[in-house]
């Protein structure tokens, strides 16, 4: 709650998958005295709209969904919105885009790093110099000029 006073809670993610293609991403309530216990569980008020209480009394959507960003370590370290929806986002790297420490480098995903053949512990200039090398490998024997398919 340092960065804002309140936290929306959107439909479906609508703020990180609709509304960065121009899409609407109306608040149907939002989040308010939010905190964790000594057990670590995360609590917090929600003030709905209208629309959003209808759609939580007519049962129409089964979870409320985080979104939040988390270190390396996957320490949870700021909630940034939720999301009413039948899908939870936990373990959805796809919705998770803006996962990165505040205080360390971008860190990359453990398959990417293997698949890549490099540390799992890689920034993403270390990945895009894999890429890279990869590329002028695949060149220098030969092969298909990416540059002609993919620039």
């Amino acid at each position: 709650m340092e960065r804002l006073p309140k936290l929306p809670v959107d439909e479906n993610h609508a703020t990180d998958l609709a509304a960065p293609k121009g899409g609407a991403a109306p608040a149907l309530g939002w989040l308010t005295n939010l905190n964790a216990d000594e057990t670590g569980a995360i609590r917090a008020d929600v003030e709905w709209t209208p629309r959003g209480r209808e759609a939580v009394l007519n049962k129409e959507y089964g979870y409320i969904s985080p979104v939040f960003l988390y270190n390396k370590d996957g320490e949870i370290n700021c909630i940034l919105r939720a999301a009413l929806t039948n899908s939870t986002n936990l373990g959805l790297p796809a919705l998770n885009a803006e996962q990165k420490d505040n205080d360390t480098e971008d860190f990359m995903d453990k398959a990417l790093c293997a698949a890549l053949g490099i540390a799992e512990s890689a920034d993403v200039k270390e990945a895009l110099a894999a890429v890279e090398k990869l590329k002028t490998t695949r060149n220098a024997e030969g092969g298909v000029d990416l540059e002609t398919y993919a620039p």
